[in-house]
């Protein structure tokens, strides 16, 4: 193969190490306009009103989206400089929301995602991994020495990640947003503190 045949091939950039989803989607600015995109066509268009309702205060809305997804994409983690460690479970658990509801959200951003600057292989990768969460099963672990071996920039401790479909199988889905979503657990050796343990318990036994 001649150099000329190397320069003229795409270079495909591997979504999901480091920095590199964040850098690709424009950084935090071409976040915000993303997140700017999205809250656009919720709020104008009627077959998003049922979720949009579900937002009090849009501002804080768009902030709390364009800090999450500027950590989740590789980014410096801005959500919790300002509102503390995320559990994307516990805010919106008082939802019902169901797989109604997840389509609605996933499809507005995907609208969202097609005005933007961004390349196709960006758009599907986005999407993709943001759709994952309600279609796999994800693990974490802890064990002493994989700080040392880890293969990821993201720093958390011992703490390591994993994605499976419900077969088994490895769902193929790059990790490194979920290391950064969960740094603030690096010094804890537990998901799960005693007192969210006993409401497991009271909310099941009240049932």
């Amino acid at each position: 193969m001649t150099a000329g045949a190397f320069e003229d091939r795409e270079v495909r950039p591997r979504f999901g190490q480091g920095n590199t989803t964040f850098r690709a989607a424009g950084g935090e600015d071409g976040i915000r306009q993303l997140v700017d995109s999205f809250y656009d066509l919720m709020s104008s268009k009627s077959e998003y009103n049922k979720i949009y309702r579900w937002h009090p205060s849009e501002e804080e809305a768009r902030d709390k989206l364009a800090r999450f997804l500027c950590g989740w994409m590789g980014g410096p983690r801005r959500y919790n400089e300002k509102y503390g460690a995320i559990n994307i479970p516990k805010s919106h658990a008082h939802l019902p929301i169901t797989n109604v509801e997840r389509d609605m959200w996933i499809n507005c951003m995907n609208e969202a995602l097609n005005q933007q600057p961004y390349s196709d292989a960006l758009k599907r990768y986005l999407i993709e991994q943001l759709s994952i969460p309600a279609e796999h099963v994800a693990v974490m672990e802890k064990r002493n020495g994989w700080a040392e071996t880890a293969a990821s920039s993201a720093d958390v401790g011992d703490w390591d990640f994993g994605a499976f479909t419900p077969t088994g199988n490895d769902a193929g889905k790059a990790l490194d947003s979920c290391r950064s979503c969960h740094a603030p657990l690096t010094e804890t050796d537990f998901l799960f503190s005693i007192e969210l343990c006993r409401r497991g318990v009271n909310s099941v036994t009240r049932r």
